[in-house]
């Protein structure tokens, strides 16, 4: 009866064929796997016209080395659990018959079972709970609008704190914006670089009298448009809140940081968009609106020109808050005349 095995064997070896994954069962495995449970796989295969006693299947993580195995029995499907995600498994299938040895191995297959990543921001969700503490169902943990993704493998910011370095612009504006750093500009005293006690003390610079002193700054703008200007700024108190400014050249403008006086608003950092009055504001309060500059593409310049001693600026950005609109084009009706008979 031996002397006949390999003749089993190659005639199992050769109906033992098309073993393939069901789609509908990866999809179902997928979402097994984003809740909390490893992988799994389902397999199935053609049995061969001799019905053996039973199959195995072989499986590992290297092709041709199988370090682990299952008795299915008499079935011609199985499901196997306890895959490994960010691995890839090769399985292949043996039969084997009642007093018979087993079959030689069956064509092998292979599938990759990747790492679960939910809200897609390039972090698996195993990591983004155990290892980064965000959250697996949101692209951008901390509303800084840049994803968790960005923040930990691109920018190495914190991707659950929306202003890393803590100088009040959110990392999402800092990575997308030009931002210009005060201390960075051409400085003619008396304005001047001062720091805020300690190792972590902000940077920033100030006038010490009224008036005088200036920072000039070159920076670009990617695109046309039309800009408004944010300062990250400190005012001391009513009497001294603001700055002048002049961007390409054009007529200065004073930049109030705290327009309204509002009491709470003073002895902090906080940001201020450059704004003035608005003349169609009415009542005892004046109501203010954003200073928008209209920047072409290329490189752009601004003077800060200290105003009031003791007012500080840390940095300052531009905004791109619309699109330059071509001029409307007026076309003239014809003219209509009456030829003579």
């Amino acid at each position: 009866m031996k002397c006949c095995f390999p003749a089993v064997s190659n005639f199992f070896n050769s109906n033992l064929r098309n073993i393939f994954f069901f789609t509908s069962l990866f999809s179902l495995i997928f979402f097994i796997a984003h809740s909390g449970q490893a992988a799994r796989v389902a397999l199935i295969w053609d049995p061969p016209d001799i019905m053996p006693a039973g199959y195995k299947v072989y499986y590992g993580t290297t092709s041709t080395n199988y370090t682990q195995s299952i008795d299915v029995g008499p079935k011609t499907s199985c499901t196997i659990q306890g895959l490994e995600e960010g691995n890839t498994y090769y399985f292949v299938a043996t039969a084997y018959y009642t007093n018979e040895p087993e079959s030689g191995f069956s064509n092998e297959i292979f599938q990759y079972f990747p790492k679960i990543d939910y809200d897609g921001d390039a972090l698996p969700d195993d990591d983004e709970i155990t290892k980064y503490h965000t959250d697996p169902n949101n692209t951008d943990t901390d509303g800084d609008g840049l994803s968790d993704g960005d923040e930990i493998l691109t920018y190495a910011t914190d991707p659950n704190n929306p202003d890393t370095d803590g100088d009040g612009i959110n990392d999402g504006f800092e990575t997308f914006s030009d931002i210009i750093q005060a201390e960075s500009g051409v400085l003619a005293p008396p304005m001047q670089i001062a720091s805020e006690p300690g190792d972590a003390g902000r940077t920033y610079i100030e006038t010490t009298r009224q008036g005088t002193g200036s920072a000039a700054y070159t920076f670009n703008v990617d695109s046309d448009g039309v800009y408004a200007v944010t300062a990250i700024a400190y005012a001391p108190d009513n009497s001294a809140d603001s700055f002048t400014v002049s961007i390409n050249g054009h007529k200065p403008l004073t930049w109030d940081l705290n327009p309204n006086d509002v009491p709470n608003e003073f002895g902090l950092w906080k940001r201020s968009v450059a704004t003035r009055p608005n003349k169609r504001g009415f009542g005892d309060s004046a109501t203010y609106i954003p200073i928008t500059v209209t920047l072409k593409q290329g490189p752009q310049s601004m003077v800060v020109i200290g105003k009031d001693p003791l007012v500080r600026l840390d940095a300052f950005y531009f905004e791109k808050i619309n699109k330059i609109y071509d001029p409307v084009t007026i076309i003239a009706p014809p003219v209509l005349r009456i030829i003579a008979q």
